[in-house]
């Protein structure tokens, strides 16, 4: 495949195509980020940072007198989520995979899991 200027063949360079092709949706990409980013922090709102790792919450308890337990953790977590007007200082969550894989003892999602979707 090629294409003619002025009658003179010249080879089509698909790896040149390829690569504005990648450019391109790159700045797609990081617009998209960007946007997103922005909508994040809007009217003054942040993220609540729930990622803390099992080991470590667990070192928080330990401290404290809490049983290092699942439901302890759940607890802790569902404590904050309930927290009153949360939804007027934040856009968001980052959560732990605990949390979001978490179920009660029925295998129903956890409230902190259910909360964060209303």
């Amino acid at each position: 495949m090629g294409s003619r200027s002025h009658g003179v063949f010249t080879p089509f360079n698909f790896s040149q195509l390829k690569d504005k092709i990648v450019r391109k949706q790159c700045r797609v990409k990081t617009q998209n980020l960007m946007n997103t980013a922005k909508a994040l922090v809007a009217d003054g709102k942040g993220l609540l940072a729930m990622d803390e790792s099992n080991p470590t919450c667990n070192q928080r308890f330990a401290k404290l007198g809490i049983p290092q337990t699942v439901e302890a953790r759940r607890a802790y977590r569902e404590l904050i989520v309930t927290t009153s007007g949360l939804g007027e200082y934040i856009s968001g969550a980052i959560l732990y995979d605990e949390t979001i894989r978490q179920q009660d003892g029925n295998g129903v999602f956890s409230p902190v899991f259910s909360l964060m979707l209303e």
